[in-house]
């Protein structure tokens, strides 16, 4: 990708706060990773080194704890993902990434006891080969996308009255550190809220994992996809530490003497904008923030001998999982 609004200067931290859900309505919430990649530290990270970190590619199972409705966020990388593009974009995709698939997702949700047919609702962050898998899977969901990222998936061409395209202009609903919201459930469970940067239509989801109390706001995980590559760009800056930025390079042709315009986000300035939105919402105690390749969290959280079991989210905080 190449963006010609790269730039250096730093962008403002984000301090509006919009407030928390209503209601007391939870979902459990499992993370698996049937496939994984390598992505570089110079694709994900500014300052990098040359190390090349093995990235999970995540995907989410929302269980809505009182009806049993399910959800999925993202679907992770196909099987056979070669065969749904041009052999050149295969060719690239593979020499940068060197993904591997472990297991169908279909395979891994019967290993949790859910059957792809069963599946209520998928929601796609962004329309990227990693995040798309095979939506075929699953022929009851309503797939929900972001606005306009419904022309970027060809494979909701045939699917008719089940895409639905979030329109932010008729949805105007304030949350936590962003503008708009879409309530899948309708109880403040699970909300999809706008990304925007990485790519056109880039979206997120908010969901409760434990009600409110006396005591607590509740505990919610914020699914972030691609809003970063690197766990160290969702906190603050340590001591003797760099102020990381999302990533940028040049290529090698390019002179040392102009600004890196190499990025893997469509609009460089705006995904710094939104980052700084999920790092505000990081640093708030009833709120643990997971992107789709946080290679630490998953490693911390054995998530890679885990098989098709999965990592349990729900209860983060007693069980001590977030870092930021």
């Amino acid at each position: 990708m190449t963006n010609a609004h790269v730039s250096d200067a730093p962008v403002l931290p984000f301090t509006a706060w919009y407030g928390l859900p209503q209601g007391r309505a939870t979902c459990s919430l499992t993370a698996f990773s049937p496939p994984s990649l390598d992505i570089p530290e110079s694709r994900s990270l500014h300052p990098a080194t040359d190390k090349v970190n093995r990235c999970p590619d995540l995907v989410f199972l929302v269980r809505h704890s009182s009806t049993g409705k399910t959800a999925l966020f993202d679907l992770g990388l196909a099987p056979k993902w070669s065969e749904t593009v041009s052999g050149e974009h295969a060719s690239s995709y593979d020499e940068t990434f060197a993904p591997r698939v472990e297991a169908g997702l279909d395979e891994v949700l019967a290993n949790a006891g859910v059957k792809a047919d069963e599946v209520d609702t998928v929601v796609l962050s962004h329309h990227h080969l990693g995040h798309t898998g095979n939506v075929s899977l699953f022929p009851r969901a309503r797939i929900v996308v972001g606005p306009p990222a419904k022309d970027e998936i060809p494979s909701l061409d045939f699917l008719g009255p089940r895409v639905h395209e979030l329109s932010w202009h008729h949805s105007p609903t304030r949350i936590a550190t962003f503008e708009h919201s879409h309530d899948v459930w309708g109880d403040g469970s699970l909300l999809v809220v706008p990304l925007p940067g990485h790519t056109a239509g880039h979206v997120g989801a908010l969901v409760r994992t434990q009600p409110p109390s006396e005591d607590s706001d509740g505990e919610y995980v914020l699914l972030a996809a691609d809003a970063a590559h690197h766990p160290a760009l969702l906190r603050d800056p340590r001591a003797n530490e760099p102020r990381y930025s999302i990533g940028r390079w040049r290529h090698v042709d390019e002179p040392v003497s102009v600004l890196p315009r190499h990025s893997m986000h469509d609009d460089y300035v705006q995904a710094e904008q939104t980052l700084e939105r999920v790092k505000a919402l990081a640093r708030r105690e009833e709120v643990m923030i997971v992107v789709a390749h946080d290679f630490a969290a998953w490693g911390r959280w054995g998530g890679w001998h885990r098989g098709l079991e999965g990592v349990e989210l729900g209860e983060w905080k007693k069980k001590g999982m977030k870092t930021q």
